[in-house]
């Protein structure tokens, strides 16, 4: 009997390490709220990863990385202690278990993709995607206030000489 209470306990304690705080705070819907200079950055971004490329690659990788780095307008992301919900407007809804395998993901061009979310330094949430190609990996990190969320991304491609860092934010709705 005593081993069952602490063995809940101790099960209790990780979930309160994975959705306490701050994960609890994430839960929500979040529209697209730019700051300052951002867009530049990323389409800066983009123009540093496809100026590494040969000329007959730059105008095919240009409009895709363009494409890639596109932010969503609107989400909603839900956590949970059995997983993580993350909703796009006119896309399937995906949900997965946080830190479990990948399950499909479908991108924001309507591709499919392996996707999974999981936990680093108990303040971020990290979504791993990856493709035929290579993949991104974004960390999803709420500010003090609990009201700002930034997104920073990493795109991986063995076509690009180095990955395509960039950030964006989000601004919760409710």
């Amino acid at each position: 009997m005593m081993r069952r209470q602490l063995l809940l306990a101790a099960a209790l304690v990780v979930a309160g390490v994975v959705c306490g705080e701050p994960f609890s705070k994430m839960s929500g819907t979040y529209r697209y709220a730019p700051t300052e200079g951002e867009a530049e950055a990323v389409a800066n971004a983009v123009e540093q990863a496809v100026v590494e490329m040969s000329r007959l690659l730059r105008p095919i990788a240009r409009p895709r990385l363009r494409n890639v780095t596109r932010q969503w307008d609107e989400f909603t992301i839900t956590i949970s202690d059995s997983g993580v919900s993350f909703i796009r407007p006119e896309l399937p809804d995906f949900k997965v278990e946080l830190g479990g395998a990948a399950a499909r993901w479908v991108g924001d061009d309507g591709k499919e993709y392996q996707a999974s979310f999981a936990v680093t330094n108990k303040t971020s949430l990290v979504q791993t995607i990856k493709a035929d190609d290579g993949g991104c990996t974004q960390i999803f990190t709420l500010d003090e206030s609990g009201v700002v969320l930034t997104v920073k991304t990493a795109v991986n491609s063995p076509k690009l000489k180095a990955p395509l860092n960039y950030s964006r934010t989000y601004r919760k709705t409710e």
